[in-house]
């Protein structure tokens, strides 16, 4: 009876969490970039990156997906000139927070470090900037339980050619509590930042070593204040690291990153280390292959990482990195085999993972991006998509690219409003079944509707007002062209 009881208890477990897997695409018509995602008490999720899709230059945006990654509002963020997100952190009582990059605000025209503040429904509520008269570039951020931000990342200092270790933290509102700035006559940079422990923080990232005349990558343990009470570097091979990520583990975290072969090679690089410092282990994959891990995952559910990795190899198109997506043993930190324990991100372009989190059923989800290179699974993108994937342990894996269609559901990203001019009305937009088009002119004019591939998949000519039967076409983003003008609409 007692088997049954538990059966039954961990079945009713796995149907209230909702165990769902999918892949979805979202663009504008722009360079559109996914970095980071936070997954919300309902299971939705908020995404955050840089797209040109609004406007010429690029912008920061919040995307808001529902739980089976359905598009829900978008809102974008910046100036004239070009901004976008890093890291967007999320809390139920003060809303989002999205820490990033402007150089809208600066009046030097350099980059500086950039918070903006918005409500729940992704509404600006404030923008600030940080910064020298150099520039200033934010990688990671974290919220604090106390409602602090932390933002690490990288500046350049007003004398000297390479970066420095840059370290903000200000209170909810974006007021500096502090800034730290160190680093050596090289190149350094904090690229990633957790919490652990009581008020107590673990960043990652790569620090020039005078002493070597080289780059190692790095992992430090500081305190609220900022004050290092420990560092130490990565690596068991000769040769320039980098760390790229840290996540926490059971007593320990975890480290990911690259050594670098030449400026064309890198190998996989993967770590962990005890909350003291000491190292627990570590290697370098180095093998012909061209790879690299810029992300890290626990799940404690399974008791497991997953890394975002970036290859080049025999197995994946030839013309830059691809994304996998892989399950690794916890201590040796050793790829876990078999075809159910990876996702191939395999497209033209690049293919790349930003950020991996675990999610409240024991899967994870990560965000990233991959670019167009004129092959038809972007046609009706202008330059890169932003990827979502949510992976569940057991379940097959979704698959990245579909044979016949080219994109497996692909959504959007900007809001389309309703079409209306002098000559011209197109509405709703999104539409449903029936597209009702306003044509005001004395001619027949030819509509076409073009799917993502770039097929015709319905053709009109007429005046006046038009009703298109469309219940038969697939959702997703469609271009009507009418008259020879162009618009982006929607079907829901």
């Amino acid at each position: 009876m007692r088997l049954l009881t538990t059966l039954f208890f961990l079945s009713w477990i796995g149907h209230s969490h909702s165990q769902v897997v999918f892949y979805k695409l979202y663009s504008g018509n722009g360079y559109d970039r996914g970095e980071s995602v936070v997954q919300l008490a309902d299971s939705s999720y908020t995404i955050t990156g840089s797209s040109s899709s609004w406007s010429g230059n690029s912008d920061a945006f919040l995307m808001h997906v529902d739980s089976l990654g359905n598009y829900m509002w978008s809102r974008n963020y910046g100036g004239d000139e070009s901004d976008g997100g890093r890291r967007v952190l999320y809390s139920d009582d003060l809303g989002y927070y999205i820490a990033g990059f402007s150089n809208s605000f600066s009046g030097n025209g350099n980059y500086d470090a950039y918070l903006v503040h918005t409500d729940l429904s992704g509404n600006k509520l404030w923008e600030k900037t940080y910064g020298n008269q150099n520039w200033e570039k934010i990688n990671d951020a974290i919220l604090n339980p106390d409602s602090t931000i932390i933002l690490v990342g990288e500046s350049q200092p007003l004398e000297g050619n390479g970066t420095d270790i840059y370290i903000i933290k200000t209170n909810s509102a974006g007021d500096t509590l502090w800034t730290k700035t160190f680093g050596s006559a090289g190149n350094d940079r904090a690229n990633t930042i957790i919490s652990i422990e009581d008020s107590l923080f673990i960043v990652g990232g790569e620090m020039f070593i005078p002493d070597s005349n080289l780059v190692k990558g790095f992992v430090l343990k500081m305190n609220k204040n900022g004050t290092i009470l420990w560092q130490d570097t990565i690596g068991d091979l000769m040769g320039e690291y980098g760390v790229n990520d840290v996540f926490p583990g059971n007593n320990k975290f975890y480290t990911v990153g690259k050594r670098k072969v030449s400026d064309t090679n890198f190998n996989d690089y993967f770590g962990s280390f005890d909350f003291m410092g000491g190292l627990v282990f570590q290697y370098t994959l180095n093998t012909p292959k061209n790879t690299l891990i810029d992300e890290v995952a626990f799940l404690p559910g399974i008791n497991k990482t997953v890394i975002g990795t970036r290859s080049i190899d025999t197995q994946t198109y030839q013309d830059d990195f691809d994304n996998i997506l892989a399950y690794c043993d916890t201590y040796y930190g050793y790829f876990d085999g078999g075809a159910g324990n990876y996702c191939v991100v395999s497209n033209e372009g690049l293919d790349k993972c930003n950020q991996i989190l675990p999610t409240h059923d024991g899967g994870y989800i990560a965000v990233g991006f991959n670019s167009n290179t004129g092959d038809n699974i972007t046609t009706l993108n202008g330059g890169s998509n932003i990827y979502l994937a949510k992976i569940f342990p057991g379940l097959p894996h979704p698959n990245p690219i579909d044979a016949i269609s080219g994109v497996v559901n692909f959504g959007q990203l900007v809001f389309a409003p309703e079409i209306a001019s002098e000559k011209i009305r197109v509405y709703p937009n999104p539409f449903s079944d029936v597209l009702h088009i306003e044509i005001n002119q004395q001619e027949n004019k030819t509509i076409e509707l073009i799917n993502h591939l770039g097929q015709i998949v319905l053709q009109e000519t007429g005046i006046g007002a038009l009703q298109l039967n469309t219940s038969g076409l697939a959702e997703g983003m469609y271009l009507l062209t009418i008259d020879g003008l162009v618009y982006k609409i929607i079907k829901r």
